[in-house]
């Protein structure tokens, strides 16, 4: 796969939150990409729109993007900045449902045109209950979840923070200590899991240095099935780094208190081709990664017609726990 052609899709995990994956699309030269990630989960949805050369996805600005919901009126997604850089996204409002079709249709001043439908899935599973602990700077969570047994059901385990916290800084040259209240929300947190045996795939501890041909795939998406769940019930361990668990422009400071601490952990009941599709990624995410000669060539499955990239949809059902202060940094 090294000689191929090297492009960057951009994955939209959570809402504005976006990881950066070199994959090779044959052929992939002047063509439209479409990611987005949609969810039950709120009202506000966002797709990211670009289009590919030889090297690279540029963003594209001024797109029309249309979105749709069951055949219904066609949505103009509105541009907007994500943190204030270069990148952009498209976003609409809508409630969706299980079973909903939702439409994405994308052109350009170029004339070319792209698009997706999917449909949303049943709910498959929910979370019953989340018990919490800490170690060594690592915010551990145990997820019970119960799975409705119909079948194979594909998951996918999503964190979100939210924080109010009191900062500590010195005045230049004067010595003087001051604090200040800062309000953030940090999504798509990655979730460790290497010592769960259903996410980590049985392989508990990770992949170790007896991995020589970098076979060891590490689930960095945090996807699993309903395999080995015992009657319709499992509990899976997973862990953040309480130190992600912040804004990067906050971590320099001294956190001298927290006002409001929750944690939202997401259950997204998701298709059998997203997980797939998920679970491909995965390789390409693991820290430290390089492409053995001895790999197999990588299929990455796409559901969008005249261009690239996926576009998925989840049915998703969450719980919020407030965080004690002394899991967190401080």
């Amino acid at each position: 796969m090294r000689n191929g052609i090297g492009i960057m899709l951009m994955l939209l995990l959570t809402t504005s939150c976006y990881r950066e994956v070199t994959l090779e699309v044959p052929g992939a030269e002047g063509g439209l990409l479409i990611n987005a990630q949609l969810s039950t989960a709120g009202k506000n949805h966002s797709i990211f729109v670009g289009t590919c050369s030889s090297s690279k996805v540029s963003p594209l600005h001024s797109a029309e993007v249309l979105c749709s919901v069951n055949g219904g009126e066609r949505i103009k997604a509105e541009e907007v900045m994500v943190g204030g850089k270069p990148q952009v996204e498209y976003c609409f409002d809508a409630v969706l449902n299980p079973g909903d079709k939702v439409s994405i249709d994308v052109s350009d001043d170029d004339g070319r045109t792209a698009g997706a439908e999917v449909e949303v899935p049943e709910q498959t599973g929910e979370i019953v209950s989340i018990d919490t602990s800490s170690v060594e700077g690592k915010v551990c969570f145990s997820i019970k979840i119960r799975d409705n047994r119909n079948g194979r059901n594909h998951y996918m385990l999503t964190l979100d923070h939210n924080y109010k916290a009191v900062l500590q800084d010195i005045v230049p040259y004067e010595g003087t200590v001051f604090d200040f209240e800062v309000t953030g929300s940090r999504k798509g947190i990655r979730l460790f899991n290497e010592n769960d045996p259903i996410l980590s795939g049985g392989h508990v501890g990770g992949f170790g240095a007896d991995d020589i041909i970098g076979s060891g795939v590490e689930n960095v998406n945090c996807v699993f099935t309903n395999l080995h769940f015992n009657d319709g019930v499992a509990t899976v361990n997973v862990y953040a780094d309480s130190t992600m668990l912040y804004d990067d422009d906050i971590i320099d400071y001294y956190i001298s208190g927290v006002k409001d601490n929750t944690a939202t952990i997401s259950l997204h009941c998701i298709s059998k081709m997203e997980f797939d599709y998920l679970w491909t990624l995965n390789t390409f995410q693991v820290s430290g990664f390089h492409m053995s000669e001895m790999m197999e060539p990588a299929s990455i499955p796409m559901n969008v017609s005249g261009g690239y990239g996926f576009v998925s949809v989840s049915c998703c059902d969450s719980k919020t726990i407030g965080l004690k202060r002394q899991y967190l940094r401080l």
